[in-house]
C-alpha cells in the first residue's frame, strides 16, 4: 500500500512540474482565476490609472483604463457571436480593452488594444490593436489559430506601411498585451520564476517585425502597496524581458486587480479606482461620470467664495449668468445625437 501511495505521490509531482505542451499554442494558467462564477454576473472589471508614460524621451501624466470581462466567441470567425451562432461553434473567451491617453504638447496619443484569451485555459486567441494622433493612425490585428500566427499591420509610417509579419508561437508563448490579465492566472502564492517566450507589446504607433524572445516570470512576496484608489495588499510579479524589466503590483485578493505596473521605460500605472458595470448599457447622458467616484464636496470647496457674499451674485463668476443659451450644449437641442447602443461588451 506504501508503494502505491509513493507511486501516486510521483506522478502527482511529476504532472505539476511537467513542461508546457509545446505542440499547443500559448501558454496555459496555473488556476483557472476567470471560470470564477464572479465573471458571470453580467458586469466588466473597469479599472482607472494615473499613468507616467514615456513619449519622445520624457515622461508624461495620462490615463488609463483597463476593461476585464467575459464574451462568447464564434470560434471559426474569431468574433464576437452576436449572431445566430450554432452553441459547438462558440468559444468562451475573456476580453482586456486596453485603453491609453497620453497628451504630447499639442496633440494627444489615444491607443488601444484589445486581448482575447480562452476563458478555460488562458491560451491567446487574439489581438487587435490601434494608434491614433496627429500624425495618423496604425492598426494591427493577429489571429490565432494554430503555431503559425500572422501579425497584419497597416502604419502611416513610409518605412512601415502595410506589412503581414509571421509570428511562431508554441506551448511557452504569452502576449505582452495579454500580461495584465494573463498574469491573474497564475498561483500567486507559489513564488519564484516560470520561463516563457513573450510576443512584444503591439500597442504602439510603430509595426515593427515580431521577435518573440525569451522572459523570465517570477512571483515574489505580499507587500502593501500605496496608489490614488487606497492601501492594498499586493503581489509583485517580476517580468524580465528583451526590452527591460516590468513588475506587475496584483492584489493578492481574488480576483487579483491590477494595482500598480511598474514599467520598465521608468513609467508607471497606479490604480485610481474600480468598478463592475455593465458599461455598455450605460451610454446615456445621465450615465456620464456614473463610473468615477464622487468628488469630495468639502474638498473642492473655495472657503473664501464661501465668506465672500459677493462672489455669489458676481456676475463675472457666476457660470448661471454667463450661460449663453443660444451655444449652450446643454439647452441646445441641435447638439444631441443619437447613440448606437450595443447588446454586451
Amino acid at each position: 500500500m506504501r508503494r502505491v501511495l509513493w507511486l501516486l505521490w510521483g506522478v502527482s509531482l511529476a504532472s505539476a512540474c511537467a513542461e508546457p505542451d509545446e505542440r499547443a499554442v500559448g501558454l496555459e494558467g496555473e488556476r483557472p482565476t476567470f471560470e470564477d462564477a464572479l465573471w458571470n454576473d453580467g458586469n466588466a472589471e473597469i479599472a482607472h490609472y494615473r499613468v507616467v508614460e514615456r513619449r519622445y524621451g520624457t515622461l508624461r501624466d495620462g490615463e488609463a483604463t483597463l476593461i476585464v470581462v467575459k464574451e462568447t466567441f464564434d470560434a471559426e470567425a474569431l468574433v464576437k457571436a452576436d449572431g445566430p451562432v450554432e452553441p459547438a461553434r462558440t468559444l468562451g473567451v475573456m476580453k482586456l480593452n486596453h485603453l491609453l491617453t497620453t497628451p504630447t504638447g499639442v496633440y494627444t496619443y489615444r491607443q488601444m488594444a484589445s486581448v482575447f484569451l480562452e476563458r478555460a485555459t488562458a491560451r491567446p486567441v487574439k489581438l487587435v490593436t490601434s494608434s491614433q494622433e496627429w500624425c495618423g493612425a496604425t492598426h494591427k490585428r493577429m489571429s490565432i489559430r494554430d503555431a503559425d500566427a500572422t501579425l497584419h499591420a497597416a502604419s502611416y509610417f513610409g518605412s512601415e506601411g502595410d506589412r503581414a509579419h509571421p509570428v511562431r508561437l508554441d506551448g511557452r508563448t504569452v502576449l505582452a498585451d495579454a500580461l495584465p490579465m494573463w498574469l491573474r492566472t497564475l498561483a500567486l502564492e507559489r513564488e519564484g520564476a516560470r520561463e516563457i517566450r513573450l510576443v512584444p507589446r503591439q500597442l504602439s504607433s510603430h509595426a515593427s517585425p515580431v521577435e518573440v524572445a525569451p522572459a523570465t516570470v517570477t512571483v515574489g512576496a505580499p507587500s502593501t502597496v500605496e496608489v490614488p484608489a487606497g492601501s492594498f495588499e499586493a503581489v509583485p510579479v517580476t517580468v524580465e524581458h528583451a526590452g527591460g524589466t516590468d513588475v506587475y503590483h496584483l492584489r493578492r485578493e481574488a480576483p487579483h486587480t491590477l494595482v500598480r505596473w511598474d514599467r520598465a521605460d521608468g513609467g508607471h500605472y497606479a490604480l485610481e479606482w474600480v468598478r463592475r458595470a455593465p458599461y455598455w448599457s450605460m451610454n446615456g447622458l445621465e450615465d456620464e461620470g456614473a463610473l468615477a467616484p464622487a468628488a469630495d464636496p468639502e474638498s473642492e470647496a473655495d472657503p473664501e467664495a464661501e465668506s465672500d457674499p459677493e462672489a455669489e451674485s458676481d456676475p463675472e463668476t457666476d457660470p448661471e449668468t454667463d450661460r449663453n443659451p443660444e451655444t449652450d450644449p446643454e439647452t441646445d437641442p441641435e447638439t444631441e445625437a443619437a447613440t448606437d447602443r450595443e447588446d454586451g461588451p
